[in-house]
């Protein structure tokens, strides 16, 4: 999780100075972007494949977990930082 770390530390580097308003709206863009990632894998069917792949490769699960929990922090991060630009 140290890269989470350096991740977000870059983050908040890169958008020290910009106004409140802007960083809020880049936050809201980046969340989107990532919920539309989700919709489009679930909408044109390419959920299937990666259910088969880790049914069928039983390494992967703890890889999958890796990167739904990676996902989620990145998401609450992003929710963190559009209750603290509010």
């Amino acid at each position: 999780m140290n890269i989470l770390v350096q991740i977000f530390s870059f983050y908040d580097k890169l958008l020290l100075g910009l106004p409140t308003n802007i960083q809020f709206f880049v936050a809201i863009i980046l969340l989107v972007l990532i919920c539309w990632s989700f919709y489009s894998i679930f909408t044109h069917g390419h959920w299937i494949f990666i259910a088969i792949f880790v049914i069928l490769f039983p390494g992967t699960w703890p890889a999958i977990k890796t990167i739904g929990t990676i996902t989620w922090q990145v998401i609450l991060f992003l929710l963190v930082r559009i209750q603290i630009n509010l």
